[in-house]
């Protein structure tokens, strides 16, 4: 291996590091988001009691306004 290909190399490393730091940030947001998402619905369940109709329109409306998230489907579906 000559010395381009070793600099061109330890580009192409860096950009792997950083892309990988990068999923990790967005996943340590995501479970934070989810974690906050939870708690949220649980309160609002326990202190203003929401009940199944109200949680069933929240469901619809996340659907609509995300329909791509794998939350939704894992939590509340």
């Amino acid at each position: 291996m000559n010395d381009l290909e070793i600099n061109f190399n330890e580009i192409a490393q860096m950009i792997e590091i950083r892309r990988n730091n990068a999923y990790c940030k967005v996943n340590e947001e995501l479970i934070s988001l989810y974690w906050d998402f939870e708690k949220y619905i649980n309160e609002k369940v326990n202190q203003e009691k929401w009940g199944t109709k109200i949680v069933d329109k929240l469901v619809h409306f996340m659907k609509e306004n995300y329909p791509k998230s794998e939350f939704l489907e894992k939590h509340l579906c």
